[in-house]
Parts: structure tokens; sequence; C-alpha cells
């Protein structure tokens, strides 16, 4: 069994996703959902995931207090609550993919499997406390290689040659921080100045609320609720194509449409901007070659892009919004 590396005190942008944690509304959750057209082996489910919970700590953890405050907290193992594989009939209804976790108690992760003669689907849950997006994908990896190699016969146990690369556990006091070594800070700091120029941007600028408060509609009081909107294989592929002509990720081009979609919103809406910036909050990956070898976390942080209203109009990405290109003709 690897050795512990806990307890593990929580980074600031950890701290966050606890403070800011408030379901059933607006819960510091997310989830990935994955369909079979065969149905899962349940057992061999449960196997993989034990080898997984082996592989990876933040799996086996719990929120624990400090010195008896409610503000201080660390993160702590726990096997005797690590997770189980949840299981349940397709007609049971939908998982409820933003239900609360109970950190103090429970672990930050749960697999559930809706299972039925034609297939099955899988949902992943995890706390954005413990894991960003990166990290989850690295939990669902490990799994479907533990499951894919207990059904081959391959797979016996939670070592590197059978789930991956060999993880590097001491990594995880590193997370949440850039782990840049001299030689880098050295060469960053001439660029000081523009971190200084940001912050003083990032308190001077008054960000334009979506909507004033006297027009949000409370939000009910039973369940979650969402707005799903599903990008098919065509506008998915379309997106992409579109991204690498002008030479920027799909993502940046998202980001870059999302502040003309802000303003339009808000003029067919009849709502005037009250403020200076449009800002968008984007996460960051901080992994680099080097974190290969980290175990699955919370390793990224949050840098936010301020737009003036006047400056919305995407010129640099393409002169129509980049939904209007992607549009069917």
């Amino acid at each position: 069994m690897p050795e512990s590396v806990f307890p593990l005190p929580l980074k600031g942008f950890e701290e966050l996703f606890v403070v800011d944690d408030r379901p059933p509304h607006y819960p510091a959750a997310f989830s990935f959902q994955l369909t079979f057209d065969h149905s899962l082996d349940t057992t061999r489910a449960q196997q993989a995931l034990d080898m997984v919970v082996a592989r990876q700590p933040m799996l086996r953890s719990r929120l624990e207090t400090v010195g008896g405050s409610d503000q201080a907290f660390r993160w702590i193992e726990d096997r005797s609550c690590q997770p189980q594989v949840n299981v349940c009939e397709a007609r049971d209804g939908t998982v409820d993919r933003f239900k609360p976790f109970d950190l103090p108690n429970e672990p930050p992760f749960e697999l559930t499997l809706q299972v039925q003669p034609t297939g099955t689907q899988m949902t992943l849950r995890f706390h954005h406390a413990a894991f960003d997006g990166l990290g989850a994908l690295q939990v669902m990896g490990n799994w479907m290689r533990a499951y894919d190699g207990l059904v081959a016969g391959t797979t016996t146990d939670s070592s590197a040659s059978s789930l991956g690369y060999r993880l590097d556990l001491p990594m995880l006091a590193t997370r949440c921080t850039s782990g840049l070594s001299l030689t880098e800070r050295l060469r960053l700091m001439p660029l000081g100045w523009l971190s200084s120029l940001g912050f003083w941007y990032f308190f001077r600028h008054r960000p334009i609320p979506l909507a004033p408060a006297n027009r949000v509609t409370p939000a009910p009081e039973a369940g979650s609720s969402m707005v799903v909107h599903r990008l098919n294989q065509s506008v998915t592929q379309r997106l992409a194509a579109r991204a690498k002509e002008v030479g920027v990720t799909a993502n940046d081009a998202i980001v870059a449409e999302l502040y003309p979609t802000l303003k339009q919103w808000q003029a067919e809406n009849q709502i005037a901007p009250v403020g200076s910036h449009f800002r968008v909050t984007v996460p960051i990956n901080e992994r680099t070659a080097r974190h290969r070898r980290m175990p699955a976390c919370n390793h990224c942080t949050m840098i936010s892009l301020d737009e003036r209203p006047a400056g919305t109009r995407s010129r640099r990405i393409t002169k129509r919004t980049l939904w209007h290109a992607l549009s069917p003709s």
C-alpha cells in the first residue's frame, strides 16, 4: 500500500470551493457521464475502483477542521469511507449530478452505474475542492484502464505498469502552485510588472453584472436547476476546424465570443450595462511536463479577462461570431 501523504492543509484555491459550495443551486461539484452499449460487470467495476483508490490518495480523503475552527481545513486519509460503486436500474430515474457532498464524512468522489440489459450509464461526480477537470479525467482514465485489464485478465493491481505512470505522491504538497524552478523564476522577473499591473486593473475595473439584482428570479427551493446545451459531433468538428484556422484553441475561440454574446443578450433583454468591463473568470491548468507523475487533484488557478462593452467584437478571431459561422446554412 502506498505511503500516506496526509494530512494535507487546504490550499487557497481549494478553500474557495469549500466556502463557495452552496447547494442545491450553486454546488462546487461537477460530473461526467459515459454511456456504454453493453452491461458492465458491477463486481469488476468495484474491483477497478478499489485499484484506483489505492493509487489515487485524494479518492480516500475527507475534510477535517483544524483546531476546532470552522474556517481552517485539511485533507485527511480515511479508508473507512472510501468510495463504493453505487448501482441502480436506469428506470430509477436520472442520477442527481449536483447532489451535495458531505466532505467531512465522505470522499470527494462518487461513481454510479445505471445498468440495464441494453447498456450502462456511468456517472462520475467530483467535488471541485479536491479535483479539477484534468484530475477528474485522470481518475476516469485510471478506472477505464483498470476495468479493461480486469476483463482481459491482464490487470491484477494498481502498479504503474497496469494503470500508467508511477505516481510521485509527495507532489500533492505542491498542488495549486506554479512550481517554477529558480531558473524559470529568474527568467520571468523582467515581466513581474505585468502581474502588478493586472492586479491593479482587477480592482480598478468595475465588473458589469449579467443582470441587475432586481431582474434576477430566485431559484426554486427544491432541487438543482441548470441549462443544458448539447454540441453534436458536426458542430464540435466545425468549432475545432475554425479555431485551428485562426490559430487559437477551441476554448480561446469560445471565450472570445462570450463577450459579444453577453452584450447581445443584455441588449435583447433591454439591460443597460452598469460598470466598466465584462469580466470572465477562466480556470488555468498549472500542469507542465514535470507534473505527469502528480496524483489526481485540483491543480489549477483562475484568471480574470476584462473587456470593455465597446470592444466586445472579436476582430482578431472572426468578423462574424463564431457560432454564426458554425451554424448550418
